[in-house]
């Protein structure tokens, strides 16, 4: 079965324009800022009804409804696709955003409309910008396609590979350091076994239900790499998100953390000389000390 509930993919779509997330009625209108490049889009997939039919038309409409363009066959040129399985008895439209449009598309709001003849899918609305310069990126990634109750991931197929990709408006604050210690005590003195020190990272922003139901997937994701506005990387080994919705309107105040390749750790512990005060090894010293 095919749950409308739970996004699993960066851009979400819809069987109805009044699903969009700034016409519900808790949003009072406002339009969540979804950045994407004006000539990329982001990916994007889309559950449907096992049958035949390809997508017959793709067209982009701006926040007025207003009809800008017709991009079937750019969205085909970058690696639309449709990944049939033969374990589910659903189909899955994969956009991947492989290759630039030839064309830009003009500069602010604006969502999709998709149709395969018997069904019609509705974005909810993407920022288009002309430079991604300055915004965090996220990208995570599975080595297999995932499978849930509500649904399918495809990652790699024969037709498509995929990566889900999203841009913050956010930077990366001041890392915290943690740290670790496992042994024992003996004779009122620690013995440290294992010692770990962790370089934590945070960030926060805003995200509407949609967002925030597409990024928990990254924590059980196999790969995920976050590039951030001075363009570093980090190749993530842990990322959780935790929401706390506002007051009033559709937005949560998400704070992210990760930990990077910056984990540090020491099993047992070095062997220390004592010297003494003439300089030379206090060999007693270290005789009695073993001996403890």
């Amino acid at each position: 079965m095919i749950q409308s509930n739970n996004n699993l993919s960066p851009l979400p779509f819809y069987g109805s324009i009044e699903e969009q997330n700034h016409r519900r009625s808790y949003a009072y209108g406002n339009v969540y800022p979804l950045f994407a490049r004006n000539n990329l889009l982001l990916p994007f997939q889309i559950m449907r009804t096992r049958r035949n039919n390809s997508i017959t038309s793709a067209y982009v409409y701006d926040i007025n409804g207003n009809q800008i363009r017709n991009i079937l066959s750019d969205l085909q040129t970058a690696g639309l696709a449709i990944v049939k399985d033969s374990n589910v008895d659903y189909d899955v439209i994969v956009f991947p955003a492989n290759l630039p449009f030839p064309e830009d598309l003009p500069i602010g709001q604006c969502y999709l409309k998709l149709s395969d003849g018997v069904e019609t899918w509705y974005s909810d609305v993407l920022t288009l910008v002309n430079s991604l310069d300055g915004y965090l990126k996220i990208e995570w990634w599975d080595d297999e396609n995932a499978y849930y109750d509500c649904g399918e991931i495809v990652y790699r197929d024969e037709l498509v590979s995929y990566v889900n990709k999203l841009y913050l408006c956010t930077e990366l604050g001041k890392p915290d350091y943690v740290f670790e210690e496992e042994g024992e005590s003996r004779d009122g003195y620690f013995f440290a076994e294992k010692q770990i020190s962790y370089k934590t990272y945070r960030f926060q922003f805003l995200a509407p239900e949609y967002l925030c139901d597409a990024m928990r997937i990254i924590r059980l994701s196999d790969h995920v790499r976050i590039t951030d506005i001075y363009g570093r990387e980090y190749e993530c080994d842990t990322f959780g998100i935790e929401p706390t919705w506002q007051e009033q309107g559709d937005l949560a105040s998400v704070e992210a953390e990760f930990t990077t390749a910056t984990v540090v750790k020491k099993t047992g512990r070095g062997y220390v000389d004592i010297i003494g005060a003439n300089g030379d090894f206090n060999d007693d010293f270290n005789n009695d000390f073993d001996n403890i």
